[in-house]
This record gives C-alpha cells, sequence and structure tokens, in this order.
C-alpha cells in the first residue's frame, strides 16, 4: 500500500501558528522531513513542525523572495487581518451558530459573515480564527474544527472569567498595598485614604477576617500570597496593616472581636419583641406578688448599676444568724431557648473593662427593669438561710418575691458604716463577724484563700486611639466589706446547691475536686507564698454532678448570685424560679448535658477576653510609665537560668534571665526592676537591669 504524500504550505505562503497562546504570523522559506523553515513577523528564521501550523494558510507568493519582500508581505498581511479582526462580534457568530452544530470548520464560520467567495479569502478566514481563538468562554479549538459550547457551560465560564479577574485584580492591588501599610506600621511614611475601590474594600475584609478568625480556611490561600515578602513570625500582621490602614483603632480589642462579642448596646434591637413580652411578663408577675418587708442593703463598686444582691444579716438569741439574701430575678417571664436567649448565652458574662462595660443582659432589663436599685421595687429570688454559732448552714427556704432595697452601699461608704456607731438595720457589723466564722470553717475543710490588692485601671484620653493614657489605681482597702460580700456570695451559691440536690433540681456546677496540699491550704498575701499555693491548682469545671470545690471548702457550689452578669447563673436561678413556681425546673438534666459544652466554651471565650484585655491595659499603664523609672517587684521562683518575679503595683509577672539578679537573689527577695520592650499586643515584657531594693525589707519565705 503506497500512502499518498502529506501536502504541507509550500516557500512562499503566509501561515500562522500559536506562540504563548497567541496567533503568529510568517511565510514559509523552506521544509524538511515535516518541519518548515519560517521566516516570522519579528524579522526571524525558526523551524517549527508543519503540524503546528493553523488551519488557515495563504496567501500563496513566490518562492524566490527577498528580505525585504518577506517583511514587506507580512506586514501587509497584518495590516490587513488585523482590520478585519476588528469587525468582526464573536459573539454574534456564536449566537448564530450555537444549537445548530456541536462544532464546525473555519469555513462554515466564514460564510455566516460574507458570500462563500470571500468567506475562502485566506485573511478573511485568518481573521475569523484569531477572533474565534480568543474567546475561548464560547469557542474551544480542537484542530481542525472549532467547538462551538452551548449556553449553560458558556454563563459558567463567565462567572469563573469574571472571579479569575476579580481574583488578580485584588491580588495585584493587595500586592502594591500591603507593603505599604507594613511601611505605614514602621513609620516610614504616610497611611493611604481609606478603602474606596471595590479592590481596597474587598483586602480591608479580608484583614478584619484574619484578624477575627486567624485560621479562616477561605482567605487562606489568598492570604498566604499577599503575605508573602512580610515579616513571616508576625501573628498579629492582619491587625497591625489594618490599624495602619486605620480600620482599627490603635488599642482595638482584638479578643473581643475574635470571641464574636458585640460591643454595642444596641444589639438587642432585633429582639424587641422578646424583650418586650419578657418586660411585661415580669411586670404582671409583679403585680400580685408577695412584697418581702425588710431591710436590704447592698455592696458593690462605685460605678456598678448592675446590682443583683442585698442582703439583710440578724443575730439570733440562741448565737446563730438568720442571712436573707435577696437576688435580683431576671428570669421572670425570661424567654429560655428562644434566639435572645441563645444570643445572651453565647456572650455569656458581662464584660468590666476600662475602656467600656458591655453587659451580657440587654440594658433595658438587665439595668432598668432587675438591677436592684435603692427604693424600686423589683422581683427577686430570695433565700433565707439559717447559720448555727459557728456559722455552720442549717437550713434554707428559698421564694420568690418583690423587694425594695434600703440602700446602695459601695464598699468604701460600707468599711466606714462599720467604724461607726450608727443604726445597722441591715446588719453590716453582723454580717461582718458572720464573714469571719464562714472564713474559718472553709479554712478548716482546707479552703485556700488568696488576698491581694488589684489597681484600678483608669482609662483617659480619645477612644482606643495612640493618644489614650492608661494608669494603675490602688483605691483605700476596705478588707471587711469585701470579705463580707464573698463569704456571703459563698455562701449563697452553696445554699442554693444543697438546697436544689435535696430537691433534685439539675444545675450547673463549678467544681474543683482537686487535692489541696496542706502547705498550700490557708489565706496566702505575700506574693510569694499566693505564687507557690496557685501553682499546683487546678482549673475549676462546670458540670452537672454536685462535686466539692477544693479551693473554696465547699461540698457543692453552683453559681446564683449574679443572675445579672453570669450566664450560669441566670440559668441555674431559672431553675429554682422554675421549681418554685411550677413545681419543676424547666430545663430536664438532658437538656441541661447538651447545652453545658455550648456554655463552657462561651464562657471561656469570654473569660479570656476579660483576662487578656486587663492584663494589656496593665502593661499598656507599666509601658507608658517605664520611662519614669524602675518598678518595685519580689521575686517568687528562681531556676539555674531563670528568675521570676511578682510586680506587686500591677499583680503581674514577669520573668528574667538569672544573671541580672545576682549571686545571693533568692525568693522573696525585693527588687528594683528596669523593663526595656513592653509590647502589650504581643504580651511582651523585658528586664534589662535589676537592683536589691535596700530600702524595703525582705518578705522572707516561712
Amino acid at each position: 500500500m503506497i500512502l499518498p504524500a502529506v501536502q504541507y504550505p509550500g516557500p512562499g505562503c503566509v501561515v500562522e501558528f500559536l506562540h504563548s497562546n497567541k496567533p503568529q504570523l510568517a511565510i514559509v522559506v523552506g521544509e524538511s522531513g515535516g518541519r518548515l523553515r519560517l521566516f516570522t513577523q519579528n524579522k526571524r528564521e525558526t523551524l517549527l513542525p508543519a503540524a503546528r501550523v493553523l488551519p488557515w494558510a495563504g496567501p500563496q507568493y513566490g518562492a524566490a523572495l527577498s528580505r525585504n519582500e518577506l517583511e514587506h508581505i507580512l506586514e501587509e498581511r497584518h495590516q490587513v487581518r488585523a482590520a478585519l479582526e476588528a469587525g468582526i462580534d464573536p459573539m454574534a457568530i456564536w449566537e448564530l451558530a450555537q444549537g445548530e452544530l456541536a462544532q464546525a470548520d473555519l469555513t462554515w464560520f466564514a460564510e455566516l459573515l460574507w458570500p462563500r467567495e470571500e468567506a475562502r479569502d485566506a485573511d478573511r478566514r485568518a481573521a475569523v480564527g484569531r477572533v474565534l481563538l480568543a474567546c475561548k468562554t464560547h469557542f474551544r479549538f480542537q484542530p481542525p474544527y472549532f467547538e462551538i459550547h452551548p449556553q449553560a457551560l458558556v454563563d459558567a465560564r463567565l462567572v469563573e472569567q469574571e472571579q479569575r479577574a476579580a481574583r488578580e485584580a485584588l491580588q495585584t492591588a493587595g500586592e502594591r498595598l500591603f507593603p505599604l501599610l507594613w511601611n505605614v506600621h514602621l513609620g516610614r511614611t504616610a497611611p493611604p485614604p481609606l478603602p474606596s475601590t471595590p479592590e481596597e474594600q474587598q483586602l480591608a475584609e479580608l484583614l478584619r477576617v484574619r484578624i477575627t478568625n486567624p485560621e479562616d480556611q477561605d482567605t487562606a490561600p489568598l492570604w498566604q500570597q499577599l503575605k508573602k515578602g512580610l515579616p513571616p513570625e508576625e501573628a498579629q500582621l492582619p491587625f497591625l496593616l489594618a490599624r495602619a490602614w486605620g480600620l482599627v483603632p490603635h488599642h482595638y480589642n482584638i479578643p473581643l472581636d475574635q470571641a464574636g462579642y458585640e460591643d454595642d448596646a444596641a444589639w438587642a434591637a432585633v429582639f424587641q419583641d422578646e424583650l418586650d413580652a419578657w418586660i411585661a411578663d415580669a411586670g404582671a408577675w409583679s403585680a400580685t406578688a408577695a412584697t418581702l418587708d425588710l431591710p436590704l442593703a447592698s455592696i458593690d463598686g462605685e460605678t456598678t448599676r448592675d446590682i443583683d444582691d442585698a442582703f439583710r444579716i440578724q443575730a439570733l438569741e440562741d448565737g446563730g444568724f438568720r442571712c436573707v439574701v435577696a437576688l435580683a430575678c431576671p428570669v421572670l417571664g425570661y424567654p429560655l431557648g428562644g434566639p435572645l436567649d441563645e444570643a445572651v448565652r453565647r456572650r455569656a458574662s458581662s464584660l468590666y473593662l476600662p475602656e467600656a462595660v458591655l453587659h451580657m443582659l440587654p440594658e433595658a432589663v438587665g439595668l432598668d427593669r432587675f438591677s436592684l436599685f435603692a427604693g424600686v421595687a423589683r422581683p427577686a429570688l430570695v433565700l433565707d438561710m439559717r447559720l448555727d454559732a459557728q456559722g455552720m448552714l442549717v437550713e434554707t427556704t428559698p421564694s420568690l418575691a418583690q423587694v425594695s432595697v434600703s440602700a446602695n452601699h459601695t464598699y468604701q461608704q460600707a468599711e466606714i458604716h462599720m467604724d461607726s456607731s450608727q443604726d445597722d438595720p441591715c446588719g453590716l457589723r453582723t454580717g461582718y463577724a458572720l464573714a469571719l466564722l464562714r472564713r474559718q470553717r472553709r479554712l478548716d475543710r482546707g479552703a485556700l484563700q488568696v488576698e491581694r490588692s488589684e489597681p484600678e485601671l483608669v482609662l483617659e484620653g480619645q477612644g482606643l486611639g495612640r493618644d489614650a493614657q492608661v494608669r494603675l489605681e490602688h483605691k483605700p482597702e476596705t478588707p471587711r466589706a469585701q470579705l463580707l460580700v464573698s463569704e456571703l456570695m459563698i455562701l449563697v451559691n452553696a445554699a442554693a446547691a444543697r438546697w436544689a440536690a435535696a430537691q433534685d433540681v439539675p444545675l450547673l456546677h463549678r467544681t474543683q475536686d482537686v487535692p489541696i496540699s496542706a502547705e498550700a491550704q490557708g489565706i496566702w498575701s505575700r506574693p510569694q507564698d499566693i505564687y507557690r499555693a496557685m501553682r499546683g491548682i487546678g482549673a475549676t469545671g462546670l458540670e452537672l454532678t454536685p462535686r466539692r470545690h477544693a479551693t473554696l471548702g465547699e461540698s457543692m457550689y453552683a453559681p446564683v448570685s449574679s443572675p445579672l452578669r453570669r450566664y450560669v447563673d441566670l440559668v441555674n436561678q431559672a431553675q429554682l424560679a422554675g421549681m418554685l413556681q411550677q413545681g419543676r425546673a424547666p430545663l430536664g438534666r438532658e437538656q441541661l448535658e447538651a447545652m453545658l459544652p455550648g456554655i463552657q466554651s462561651n464562657a471561656e471565650a469570654t473569660g479570656r477576653v476579660q483576662r487578656f484585655r486587663t492584663r494589656y491595659w496593665k502593661m499598656e499603664a507599666l509601658r507608658q510609665a517605664a520611662a519614669h523609672g524602675s518598678f518595685p517587684a519580689v521575686v517568687v521562683e528562681q531556676h539555674a537560668a531563670m528568675v521570676a518575679c511578682a510586680l506587686p503595683e500591677a499583680q503581674l509577672y514577669i520573668r528574667g534571665p538569672r544573671r541580672l539578679f545576682g549571686d545571693d537573689c533568692h525568693v522573696g527577695q525585693r527588687v528594683q526592676l528596669t523593663l526595656g520592650r513592653i509590647d502589650p499586643l504581643h504580651n511582651e515584657m523585658h528586664i534589662v537591669e535589676t537592683a536589691v531594693d535596700y530600702g524595703v525589707e525582705d518578705v522572707l519565705e516561712m
């Protein structure tokens, strides 16, 4: 069998081939073994397999052409084809072709535009081929044919094309902008204007997402691409870029953002219907409720507005005590299980930050409707407790009643009242005597108590901007008032747990069923003692089974004392109130068990915000004060390489190299620390110099 000879474009024939995905114009000047020698429009010769020539060849010129003639022909053909190409609308071709054929050769497409004879013109065919090659969303080149995509595929490809173009534009904008923002952060250049273009707005949103969720997988590929060339070790890079751009304030609360905690009091506006029904139900209950006719007093901080407990303590003739505690009762009419409850559950607790107080409950109820303000009738869960002469709980009788608090004391006012000889209708002095007994009973059971003065953070300046000033203040101590309140709340929560256990009411219990060494038990106030005692103490847990709380020295403990401020207390109070009103708790054990993981997770997230933000501002206060001198500290631990110190004024711990402290360094030693770099954002403090504080005697180990 003799195979037919393969026909190749001969010398002098104009051809086109693809290079870098674009048609290139050339003239054949020779052929050998299936490879064409071409003179290209770039005025160069190249060898090309004949199979790579596009299926439109011509016109044909003579074989013996000079270089000038070759260049002239190619330039002329280029001009003609470019003009023809500019006049062809690929959409018009596709609309005529789609639905008619799945594929067609080039001549068929050309005949849609010109009469048959004109359609066979090499320049016209080449122009159509170029147009179809460029329109990849609607056509696909399968030599020697062009496939015609159906409508559904075209729509999908157009969307993909738009998305790809948007990604490329976004990446280009980010690669230009992010290095600029980093230089703004370093103080090398002025910040650019706030986002205005669509790409800038998307980049701003990208930074916000990465601040809120550093592990976000949807934005990870783009973020990895855009942060190339920037410091890879910088964990706070999204925030630093956003701050440099002016998207967030200088002292932005990152943990609050990451916890999803809304800091605008208007967060509850979307639940207005539930709020209205809640307030109406509580009002209907109050209209028929019994009134507790006893003088009651509260003790809180000077700025506290969510007052959720008041009390009266009375000494009895047998040497025992009657202790009546009224707890704000927001659970009356509370929409447990509804959308508002889910939002409150996510908030988990109120936050008390230097820059703002963020309330767990909507302010319309948490403050205006249920807070125990003096002289205003409020619904309350009342625990009437009888204790013996040693301060041991004998009996607890809970009830629901309307109360009207006689006085809202601050801690300082309560302290002064205890020193005075004025009437004491609410029993503050008696309450202090009971608190001493209660504390001793807990210590006898192995409790551990820490006594330290927590500084108040005072923030000044405009918002959270760079000029914000923060300082640490230590107000006059109020040890008796503090002890009275703390022991009263421990008593209330322990009594509620015992009553609920006796009535088989499921509650959420705070537990810490761990051994505490005899050396750790007791009252500790010296920094080194506190550090040593607390190091071996395990964290508390939240569970349905009532078990002991080792640090408090209580056999069971269910928080109910702060329903305006903590979600766990709110749920527990709802359980008790339901038992008192309907004879059963609204939530069964299985329901509470199912809710528990979410409650714990939300509480931990909100707790981190409180801890981290407080530490942030303490460190910022130290940073601002560092230029004015050193800081008093106490050595609390030492090892061969490192020494740990407590900063009592700030209630912070810091570590430094052993070599800075000298050979005679010992636990309890008073020192002055000169701090170098203090970086609240990255939680870093560095000791650069130490000196023994000879002005103060060492607090030696016991």
